[in-house]
C-alpha cells in the first residue's frame, strides 16, 4: 500500500517543537537526561473557533507522528520492513 498523493490531501502542515537542547536539556524525575529531543506533529485543515475539532493521535508502534502515510520530512524515522 502506498501513501496517497500529497496534492490530494487536505491542508497539511508538518511542525516541529524542540524541547531539549544541550544548552537546555530535558531532565526526567529519575534524573535521566535528554540533551536533544524534538516533537514532530501535523495539523490538518483549520482549527474551528471553539477549538473543538482537534484530535490527538499517537502512533506508538511506528514511532512516527505521521497519520497520512510516510513523511520524509522527519529525520530518523525508518520503515521497519519494505511492506510498511
Amino acid at each position: 500500500m502506498t501513501a496517497p498523493d500529497p496534492k490530494d490531501r487536505p491542508s497539511v502542515r508538518t511542525l516541529f517543537f524542540e524541547f531539549a537542547t544541550p544548552e537546555h536539556p530535558f531532565t526526567f524525575r529519575n534524573g535521566d537526561v535528554f540533551e536533544k529531543a524534538q516533537l514532530a506533529y501535523e495539523t490538518y485543515g483549520e482549527l474551528n473557533e471553539e477549538k473543538s475539532n482537534a484530535i490527538l493521535i499517537f502512533h506508538a508502534l511506528s514511532g512516527s507522528h505521521h497519520v497520512y502515510g510516510y513523511n520524509e520530512e522527519v529525520e530518523g524515522i525508518d520503515l521497519w520492513t519494505k511492506e510498511c
